[in-house]
């Protein structure tokens, strides 16, 4: 068994090496540009970089798509299965070994459950985004609070803030579905919370924005006719409405998007942090960026956060200067202003680096590979010796304990 530890753990250290040797220049992407931004960079508490290998595990684990999920979990059990068989070749198989195989195939099981309840449910440090200019202001336009039906019964207006605070925004709207929030308090730990809503309609979810109370989604719940109808409204009453992912993806592809552009939609979402939309093909947010390019619309990345997990994929970047010294409402309104006025030019999105979903055949199965490969050309030096410490230390020491006895 030492053997097998000392071969992974060779691996990846010769993976991490050269993940710096052929490192990004920073860890962050910019979506609509592909090039790695240089008007912001991550930035990682300390007990972050004294826990590296921990928590960069379960950073992994809340970046994945669901069908990165799918992958990750069959390829920990082809290896573990692979293991075993090397570990007992040549043993007699019988039904002792089958049980006690068995035993051992339960325990890693849990031992994986129990990493995946730890990476959503528990809080932890996260990377947070910082901003080199003072006049950058980073927000999100998408979020929720307990008051949603799908979010966390525990996830307040606080902790929603404080989730915030932690991954390094200044603002973020609160979406909840269908629902006006009660922003109370308005600001935590130097986080802003500005007004909006989630409307669900006819195999599509908006984030609207702009709000002075709840809008009753039953107004305008009727088929594609009622999106129609809610979009030219909004427009006139100068809301700003995104369309959401994954369900403009899911229902709405194709000359939909078109018709949804010329009702008055304000922009569309190209990155949205839940497992259904982080699975959005690159080939279509490509495509997206490109429509709004053309009728100069407001691309936006959200978070979508329901109160699980402690990683942040993707962040809003707006250049509004003095925006600190404004207060919620006057903050509120320039965001939406400077979403009117510059369209297109309003939001720079920028995202995490992380290997993008393949959808077909082997590339799919050989996704946890390239997701490592990208880890380790993206994390700082610190994070790589952090790693490596933690794999070492106790590898040696068992070998020197081994030894003595």
């Amino acid at each position: 068994m030492k053997k097998v530890f000392l071969g992974l753990a060779s691996i990846i250290t010769l993976i991490l090496f050269l993940g710096q040797f052929f490192s990004y220049s920073n860890g962050l992407i910019d979506l609509v540009t592909d090039q790695i931004p240089s008007n912001c960079f991550l930035s990682y508490p300390t007990l972050y970089t004294i826990f590296a290998p921990f928590f960069l595990i379960a950073d992994q684990i809340t970046l994945l798509s669901l069908k990165q999920h799918i992958s990750f979990i069959v390829f920990l059990n082809m290896g573990w299965f692979l293991i075993r068989f090397y570990l007992r070749w040549g043993e007699p198989f019988n039904l002792k070994l089958v049980l006690k195989e068995g035993g051992k195939l339960l325990l890693f099981e849990v031992l994986l459950s129990l990493i995946y309840a730890w990476a959503i449910l528990v809080p932890r440090p996260m990377a947070a985004l910082v901003a080199k200019d003072a006049d950058t202001l980073v927000i999100d336009f998408h979020s929720h609070t307990q008051n949603s039906w799908d979010a966390r019964k525990s996830f307040s207006i606080e902790k929603n803030l404080l989730w915030h605070a932690g991954a390094g925004f200044h603002a973020t709207f609160i979406t909840d579905h269908n629902v006006f929030p009660d922003l109370v308090p308005p600001t935590f730990k130097g986080v802003q919370a500005l007004r909006g809503e989630e409307v669900s309609l006819y195999q599509s979810h908006w984030v609207l924005l702009g709000l002075d109370g709840v809008l009753s989604n039953t107004l305008y719940d009727g088929g594609t006719e009622g999106i129609e109808k809610f979009l030219k409204d909004m427009k006139k009453l100068g809301r700003v409405v995104f369309t959401s992912l994954p369900e403009y993806w899911f229902y709405h592809w194709g000359v939909e998007l078109e018709s949804f552009i010329d009702w008055g939609a304000d922009g569309f979402e190209i990155a949205n942090s839940a497992p259904q939309a982080l699975d959005f093909p690159m080939e279509f947010r490509r495509a997206i960026i490109e429509l709004c390019r053309k009728r100069n619309l407001t691309v936006v990345g959200i978070s979508d956060n329901h109160g699980w997990g402690s990683t942040c994929y993707t962040w809003n970047l707006m250049t509004i200067p003095g925006w600190r010294s404004l207060a919620r409402k006057d903050l509120e309104s320039a965001v939406l202003h400077r979403i009117k006025m510059d369209r297109f030019g309003a939001v720079q999105v920028v995202a995490r680096i992380k290997h993008e979903p393949r959808p077909f055949g082997i590339a799919r199965w050989s996704d946890p590979v390239f997701q490592i490969w990208e880890v380790s050309r993206s994390i700082p030096w610190t994070l790589m010796l952090g790693s490596l410490l933690w794999m070492w230390f106790p590898l040696v020491f068992y070998s020197k304990f081994s030894i003595k006895k």
